[in-house]
């Protein structure tokens, strides 16, 4: 019989025969150790910077009440995108993404060079490291942002043809609402506003701008009547937030005390 265990130099074989051999240990690569490391490091950011703005809901927080912060009917951005239960959406996404580049002045190979030229500071909006490809990430934020926008025109200007029929469903018209200012399910509303401007606004003053729409989609949360003056948000929940505030942070009054 012959037996073999480690040790702090090598193998160790002992035969049947009791004799002791030690083999020595495999040499570690210590070039693609030092070449793995050092890619590790060129691809390591702080998680957290002042662009990050749109995070995962914390476990214990979830906990308490997982169906208030769980998505129903409709992914938006790379942290639920490949989620089987929401794939449904897809399909409805690019008939409005395709709409709108039918109605919007711009081309599809200029939205997609704006988005990428923007793609760092997307990345750095999120809290959790995207395992994402460049192509990938733009695609997903590409098509949901152009979703929206067309979404909420039609909504503002309340056009709608029998092809909406579907998205008009009252249950589900309100499960889009409440998915929509969901922390986890967020774009950063940069990006939403700048592709808007690039195929709606340039050369007419006649257009609302993006962030009138959203704050007429938005209009039901308005509980405090809050006007839209100087009001800056970085995505939808924030907006929410503002409604539920009695007066825009930027217009509280110094602490007194």
């Amino acid at each position: 019989m012959i037996s073999t265990f480690m040790s702090l130099v090598g193998i160790a074989v002992i035969s049947n025969t009791g004799c002791c051999y030690l083999l020595d240990a495999p040499r570690m690569n210590y070039k693609d150790a030092v070449n793995n490391i050092k890619g590790m490091l060129e691809r390591a950011e702080s998680p957290i910077t002042g662009h990050c703005c749109i995070y995962r809901v914390p476990f214990d927080i979830r906990l308490l009440n997982q169906n208030a912060y769980t998505l129903k009917d409709i992914s938006i951005g790379p942290f639920h995108h490949h989620n089987p239960r929401l794939q449904n959406m897809e399909r409805h996404k690019l008939i409005y993404f395709n709409k709108f580049l039918e109605l919007g002045d711009v081309n599809l190979e200029s939205l997609v060079i704006h988005v990428e030229e923007v793609e760092p500071s997307l990345r750095r909006s999120y809290a959790d490291t995207l395992d994402l490809i460049k192509e990938e990430l733009v695609k997903i934020i590409l098509v949901d942002s152009c979703f929206i926008i067309e979404f909420f025109e039609r909504f503002y200007y309340n056009e709608w043809s029998k092809g909406d029929a579907f998205l008009l469903k009252p249950w589900l018209t309100n499960k889009i609402r409440l998915d929509l200012v969901l922390i986890e399910n967020q774009l950063p509303f940069f990006v939403l506003e700048s592709l808007y401007n690039r195929a709606l606004i340039s050369g007419s003053g006649n257009i609302p701008s993006f962030f009138v729409l959203t704050y007429d989609y938005f209009a039901y949360c308005n509980s405090c009547n809050l006007d839209s003056d100087n009001i800056i948000i970085r995505h939808f929940t924030d907006f929410l937030r503002m409604f539920h505030l009695q007066q825009p942070i930027e217009r509280w009054p110094p602490n007194r005390e």
